[in-house]
């Protein structure tokens, strides 16, 4: 794996997506490895050394810093275009030092994942006036899991941090795919019981 620093020029990218405004990637690359992953198509990166890097942005929480001086409020993605909570987080804390900034100007934020470890900083999140946390889940079989997304956290991992986050009356919601292909219809019902108090857009599902 090779990780790598770089020097970033800004921190927040317009989002096309509904319902965000901006994006914020602290990292380029990801260590999850997934084999169906989307961002190589959208960065035209060679899929076949997707997954053999990580650039960490070490400047951005001090860019981003000064753009929330000037930028409207709107909802920031954290992130579009990799793992915010991929194992290299531990290290160099660069999502948690960027909900810091954005708290301090109290933006509303979206994270997405597939780590535990989102869980160390709730701390911070729970004091948002408007936070979601999402947990893509594509299959509650980890065997599959490991197959198709070696490096993230466990299925049982991820239930577990989705109920935590619920329980700190964080809204919760689940992306829930990419569906595998062996899940079949009538897998659906127990696939979704298997998801604790998740929330859509602040409207409580299950």
């Amino acid at each position: 794996m090779q990780i790598k620093e770089v020097i970033c020029k800004t921190a927040l990218s317009n989002s096309c997506l509904p319902g965000l405004k901006y994006s914020l990637n602290p990292y380029r690359g990801c260590q999850h490895n997934c084999a169906y992953c989307y961002v190589p198509n959208v960065l035209r990166i060679n899929r076949n050394i997707w997954g053999s890097f990580v650039y960490f942005k070490k400047n951005i929480p001090n860019v981003l810093s000064k753009e929330l001086k000037n930028k409207k409020p709107g909802v920031v993605a954290i992130s579009t275009v990799t793992d915010p909570y991929q194992p290299i987080e531990k290290k160099y804390n660069l999502t948690r030092y960027c909900l810091e900034q954005l708290l301090f100007y109290d933006f509303p934020v979206c994270l997405q994942t597939k780590s535990k470890l989102i869980i160390r900083d709730l701390d911070i999140i729970s004091k948002f006036s408007d936070a979601e946390i999402m947990f893509s889940i594509g299959t509650i079989n980890d065997s599959e899991r490991k197959l198709l997304e070696p490096y993230s956290s466990s299925i049982n991992d991820r239930l577990d941090a989705l109920n935590k986050c619920s329980e700190a009356n964080i809204k919760t919601s689940v992306f829930f795919g990419p569906i595998y292909p062996t899940i079949k219809p009538e897998d659906l019902p127990e696939s979704l019981h298997n998801v604790p108090g998740v929330w859509i857009r602040g409207k409580r599902v299950i």
